[in-house]
């Protein structure tokens, strides 16, 4: 190194350690003076204290003799303490520090880094951004090791033991209402119903959800028999069941879920699924085809050989349980009435049904009388009028216009002649032995065997009493215009009827919608026609089944 980058060093170094120490000056004089302004600080305090003091408590009068009184006292007056005969001890050097002198052996960064901290003291300090506080790490444990433990051989690491399988837990499959999203494929039930207008079946899908009544709908209407009055009877059968096996009944909502629930069943199981359809009885289809003036094939009952073809506009081969039921209900009705009616004659007595004819005469009613009386049930039959029969002749006067033929007259016998006596007939002889003298003697014949006695015929067929009492078409058709005021145009048929000398229900009950629309009727429209031909069947039928009842109970 040249003696002129020596010198200069040299100089960069001295000028250096000249400004340490100027620094290092000003830095131990405000110390200093820190100390001087907290022990100024600290004397104010305790002559403050020491004022509110004597102010709060009176001093002893030793103390008040030497100090005088309180109010000698002046807040500006400076304070006179007495003199103490120990003198105050000087401050340790503990409590004042003395700088320790710099270290000459030091490097200059460090020198420049005390320097500079010593400066920083007489600075106001800035406070860091204060962080957000957070979970304090726990502080790890460490073992203290000794001397042999630390030259010990090392012990080789444990196997961790192998972890337990835990299996997975499932998630839980949300809830069809919780996932509006997802969309619930209901299962097609393929059906094969008859068809009227063909030999064959058709495929109908139909989905689980819908009605009984719908699927009835359906049925109908791919059988043809929607404008029909008499309707079939349904049962099914599943593809996958045994030929043996009988045809279920489908009649019901419940019959249709036992269905639905079968058939979703199969369905699931992927299976090849078809409901075949039956339609009861066996010879309804083949009236179907034949009303569609369709040729059906030649087709034989499995029962009764060929098969007939069913009336469809009139449904008299079905039960009509409730019907029944209701007609029953009424003559029950009825015999009470006639019970509490006629036990109040005061000469025959409570025990007895009493009625007085048109002679007056009492006339206890029979049990075939009062059980005839409430069976028929016709508009011209009350409480206190008996139906019009012999059984209820008494009761009603007979009319000019309805007597029969007077019966023809007896011939009056002649007188004997006198050459030819009479003689009175005589019981013939014994077959074999002579006859009575006087008599002419004939040959007589061998008797015939007696024929076989018939039974004897009444003047009048009692089953005529039991007749049904059918109503004329004008009171029919006006009762039905009572229950339903827009068929009034119904009593124009009325009128037609009765000039083409058709006068009760029983007399139209054969004919069809087709002719009430024919133009010799008068052309009924066909709502009417058929309104009123269900009506007048249903009627007829009701009061057959009346009479019957009455003939044979």
């Amino acid at each position: 190194m040249s003696p002129v980058t020596s010198g200069r060093t040299s100089f960069h170094r001295s000028s250096r350690w000249m400004a340490n120490d100027k620094s290092l000056a000003a830095a131990r004089q405000t110390r200093r003076d820190r100390r001087d302004a907290v022990a100024a600080q600290t004397r104010a305090q305790a002559v403050s204290k020491l004022q509110e003091s004597l102010a709060s408590s009176p001093l002893p009068s030793s103390v008040t003799g030497r100090l005088g009184s309180v109010a000698d006292f002046d807040d500006e007056a400076p304070l006179e303490f007495p003199v103490s005969d120990t003198p105050m001890a000087p401050p340790s050097e503990d409590d004042y520090p003395d700088p320790a002198a710099p270290d000459t052996r030091s490097t200059a960064s460090k020198r420049k880094s005390d320097a500079l901290s010593e400066t920083s003291d007489s600075v106001t300090p800035v406070k860091p951004p204060r962080k957000k506080p957070g979970p304090k790490p726990k502080p790890k444990p460490t073992a203290s090791l000794s001397d042999s433990e630390e030259h010990a051989p090392k012990a080789a690491p444990k196997k961790a033991a192998p972890k337990k399988a835990v299996p997975r837990k499932k998630k839980k499959k949300a809830d069809e209402s919780d996932s509006e999203s997802v969309e619930v494929v209901e299962p097609s039930i393929v059906f094969m119903i008859p068809e009227g207008s063909s030999e064959g079946n058709r495929r109908v899908s139909v989905t689980a959800s819908t009605s009984f009544e719908d699927v009835v709908e359906i049925i109908h209407e791919t059988i043809g028999c929607v404008g029909v009055s008499r309707k079939p009877s349904l049962a099914y059968r599943f593809s996958t069941s045994n030929a043996k096996e009988a045809e279920i009944q489908l009649s019901n909502d419940t019959d249709w879920a036992g269905l639905v629930t079968d058939a979703t069943a199969k369905i699931r199981a992927k299976k090849d699924l078809r409901v075949t359809i039956c339609v009861l009885p066996e010879n309804y289809m083949f009236s179907i085809r034949a009303k569609n003036k369709k040729k059906p094939a030649a087709t034989k009952s499995k029962k009764k050989g060929p098969m007939t073809a069913l009336d469809l506009d009139n449904d008299e081969s079905e039960p009509d349980e409730e019907d029944d039921r209701g007609i029953v209900d009424e003559e029950r009705k009825a015999m009470a009435d006639l019970d509490s009616e006629y036990r109040k004659c005061a000469r025959c007595g409570p025990t007895l049904l009493c009625k007085v004819d048109r002679g007056g005469k009492h006339v206890h009613l029979t049990f075939p009388q009062r059980r005839a009386w409430a069976a028929v049930g016709t508009h011209n039959v009350t409480k206190s009028t008996p139906p019009k029969s012999e059984l209820f002749s008494m009761f009603h006067r007979k009319v000019d216009g309805n007597a029969g033929p007077p019966p023809p007259p007896v011939a009056a016998p002649f007188p004997p002649h006198p050459a030819f006596p009479w003689y009175p007939p005589m019981p013939p002889a014994a077959y074999g032995m002579p006859g009575f003298p006087g008599y002419p003697q004939t040959p007589v014949a061998p008797a015939a065997p007696p024929a076989r006695a018939l039974p004897p015929v009444l003047s009048s067929d009692p089953a005529d009493d039991f007749a049904p009492s059918y109503p004329s078409i004008t009171d029919f058709i006006e009762t039905l215009i009572a229950k339903t005021p827009q068929r009034h145009s119904l009593r124009e048929v009325a009128e037609t009827f009765d000039s083409l000398h058709f006068f009760d229900i029983n007399e139209i009950v054969h004919l069809t919608a087709n002719d009430l629309g024919d133009t010799k009727f008068g052309g009924v429209i066909l709502g009417d026609a058929q309104f009123l031909v269900k009506e007048v069947a249903k009627e007829v039928k009701r009061l057959e089944k009346v009479a019957k009842r009455a003939r044979y109970q």
